[in-house]
């Protein structure tokens, strides 16, 4: 699946004196063959907050990971450990840190993942 992780809105203030900062979008590279071509497909977002980094053991080979609490997501779940490898807009390889505000994205094809809210009896 592929994924989207933004810091913070652009258009909030997050500043001490008030004024907007920009926050480039990152991207999560996508695993080769996992991302649908598709234009149309249904979407989510939910706030999330970096709660911290875990390095692995050296000798392990297993890569960085960034454990992200995912707000309104139920309480044995909210807990996600994602690659902590992203790209940001410019090409450059870049981090998350732990402390940061991020939008997590959960993308889905219509057609074959999802199911009308009607149908469901909500």
């Amino acid at each position: 699946m592929a994924g989207t992780v933004e810091w913070g809105d652009p258009r909030r203030p997050t500043s001490l004196n008030g004024s907007p900062e920009f926050m480039p979008a990152l991207r999560v590279p996508p695993a080769e063959g996992l991302v649908s071509k598709s234009k149309a497909k249904a979407v989510t977002t939910l706030p999330g907050r970096v709660e911290k980094v875990i390095r692995p053991h050296p000798q392990s080979g297993e890569p960085e990971k960034a454990q992200i609490s995912v707000e309104g997501a139920d309480h044995l779940y909210k807990e996600i450990r994602v690659p902590n490898r992203l790209v940001d807009d410019n090409g450059q390889k870049v981090k998350l840190k732990p402390g940061p505000e991020v939008d997590v994205t959960i993308e889905a094809e219509p057609a074959k993942n999802t199911v009308a809210a009607t149908d469901e009896g909500s």
